[in-house]
């Protein structure tokens, strides 16, 4: 899908597509930069936040992203602000299933970029309940929305995949190479 957002933006806008997905690329690892600089913010502060944040967009291995297309760059951008949502969501003194709910949303948004991230709600959800703040049956609440939350993404694109070849595909078929 998004993907098809950048060719009809480059279609729309008369660019070549290599010069929209060099710039979408670009885009989600300035994303993703800008929100580990906000996660660090919310457990450092302002100082190892922008060192952070710094390392990220310097470090070799997303410098080397920015060459090729590939599906890691906006994975990245889904992951951090998975975290950043799921670090606010354990901070709160009684966690929000809006919140929560986000949370799941965003892990079920990463799992369709990259399917490793197949089973990340479960230790999000263990830690929200042994860690989190408030009462025991509030964040086992929360960590229900956080389930409730990736099955709504993830849910319409099994149902679709389904109604095609008729069996369940765990996020892909290719096996080991997607992860």
């Amino acid at each position: 899908t998004c993907l098809t957002l950048v060719f009809l933006a480059a279609q729309t806008l008369n660019n070549p597509e290599a010069l929209a997905l060099h710039l979408f690329t670009l885009l989600c690892l300035c994303t993703a930069s800008m929100l580990l600089y906000s996660i660090a913010h919310d457990i450092w502060g302002p100082t190892f936040s922008l060192a952070a944040s710094g390392f990220f967009a310097a470090h070799p291995f997303v410098l080397w992203l920015t060459k090729q297309p590939n599906s890691e760059t906006p994975f990245l951008a889904v992951l951090a602000l998975t975290f950043l949502l799921f670090t606010r969501t354990l901070r709160q003194a009684i966690p929000t299933s809006p919140l929560a709910l986000a949370v799941g949303a965003s892990v079920g948004v990463g799992m369709l970029i990259r399917p490793i991230s197949i089973f990340l709600a479960l230790p999000l959800c263990i830690a929200l309940i042994g860690w989190g703040q408030g009462p025991r049956i509030l964040r086992a609440r929360a960590a229900l929305f956080i389930v409730i939350g990736n099955l709504l993404v993830v849910g319409p694109w099994e149902a679709w995949v389904y109604s095609r070849v008729g069996q369940v595909v765990p996020l892909g078929t290719v096996g080991a190479r997607s992860m």
